[in-house]
């Protein structure tokens, strides 16, 4: 037992001594990573942080357009036959742009002319018969009221020879009968004459009816057809044709577009730093051909892409010489800044707009920091909250051949 013990102490030192030789080793291997993770001051590029008002400039560039433009839709399911006129082609109202093609409408006005003819010879049938019926009605009605006449003279001579004691009572009786069979005929043609009068006039009611809906349907296709005709339905410049020689289009597909040849508004892009600083209202500078016009900010879109926000200006005045499409450099000054954190903008080209990543040196201290709301205004960067005057900063990620710029 003792001499277990004597060999067990030595070798257990000589376990602590390796365990604690490995330990430093890897201690100072951490450290090592640690001082390679974090950047050295010398070789980092840094840009003190300054305080102070900012009366930035926005720049953006668009182009003169108008909101006046018209879009001309299909109203048939056709095809494209021919393409009289070309975007950016000068129109004058009613001036055909293109014309469509539909075989089919030209069969359907076929039917619809013999549908409409087979309807006029009904009615002109049914118009004859009317009046045949009217003289057969009212020769029968002669006929009657001739009876009833005769048996009216026949009732008042034998009153007279009743009275007279050469006919008798019998007789006369007979006689009166004769009279009110006549006239009941008299009446029952006459109720039934108009009851056959007022069928026939229902029945030509509506053949005519038959006529009027026929001849309307063939208006209809005719119209239909002069509607392949595709008319500008202002004046101005053809703006876009959508629709290539061939196409089959439906109802509610657009065919082109035309509006006015003098511009009413300018589209212009403006750097998503600087959107939330316009304000509807603001009077805008328009750099265009040489000259400068003055505008004012109309509509701010919500809608961000790429970096940019849209807006449209209305003119202050006039815009001599300008025509849709030129292209215009906008200048507008936006709202001062007071006691903004900002410095130059060390590389430009880069896309601030979204998360910057910065080394923040606040006295011996050097931090890592994400910031979300950097804004690029007017050649400055301006700084959140988390970076005060005084704070240098660095930007890890932008290449060293910009930085140096």
């Amino acid at each position: 037992m003792d001499r277990e013990v004597a060999w067990s102490r030595p070798s257990r030192r000589r376990s602590l001594g390796w365990l604690a030789v490995a330990t430093a080793a890897l201690i100072a291997g951490g450290l090592v990573v640690v001082k390679m993770a974090l950047p050295r001051a010398d070789e980092a590029l840094w840009y003190t942080v300054s305080a102070g008002t900012l009366e930035p400039t926005a720049m953006g560039t668009g182009q003169f357009a108008s909101a006046k433009q018209r879009l001309v839709a299909s109203r048939e399911t056709a095809t494209v036959g021919q393409l009289v006129r070309r975007s950016g082609e000068r129109v004058a109202v009613g001036d055909v742009v293109l014309r469509l093609e539909n075989p089919e409408l030209g069969i359907e006005l076929e039917d619809a002319r013999r549908a409409l003819t087979d309807a006029r010879d009904a009615f002109a049938a049914e118009r004859a018969s009317l009046a045949l019926d009217e003289i057969r009605a009212r020769s029968i009605l002669l006929e009657a009221q001739y009876e009833q006449e005769v048996k009216d003279a026949d009732l008042k001579a034998y009153r007279a020879l009743l009275e007279k004691g050469v006919v008798s009572r019998l007789q006369f009786e007979r006689a009166q009968a004769d009279a009110r069979l006549a006239q009941s005929r008299v009446d029952s043609q006459v109720a039934s004459g108009k009851a056959s009068a007022s069928l026939a006039q229902s029945r030509l009611a509506q053949a005519e009816a038959r006529v009027i809906q026929q001849r309307e349907r063939v208006e209809r296709i005719e119209g239909r057809i002069q509607d392949l005709a595709v008319l500008a339905p202002e004046s101005g410049v053809i703006k876009t044709v959508f629709v290539d020689l061939g196409s089959s289009v439906q109802p509610g597909n657009p065919l082109f577009s035309v509006g006015p040849e003098s511009p009413d508004l300018v589209a212009i892009e403006f750097p998503q730093g600087y959107i939330e600083s316009l304000r509807v209202g603001m009077p805008i500078e328009i750099s265009y051909n040489g000259r400068v016009a003055k505008a004012e900010l109309a509509s701010i879109s919500a809608d961000l892409r790429d970096g940019y926000g849209s807006v449209e200006a209305r003119p202050d005045g006039g815009w001599p010489t300008a025509s849709i499409g030129m292209v215009v450099r906008a200048t507008v000054r936006v709202d001062r800044i007071e006691d903004a954190k900002h410095i130059p903008v060390p590389a430009y080209g880069m896309d601030w707009s979204g998360r910057v990543e910065v080394l923040r040196k606040r006295g011996d201290i050097i931090d890592h920091v994400i910031l979300d709301d950097v804004v690029e205004l007017d050649g400055y960067l301006v700084f959140p909250t988390s970076i005060r005057a005084g704070d240098q900063v660095s930007f890890p990620s932008m290449p060293k051949r910009q930085a140096a710029g």
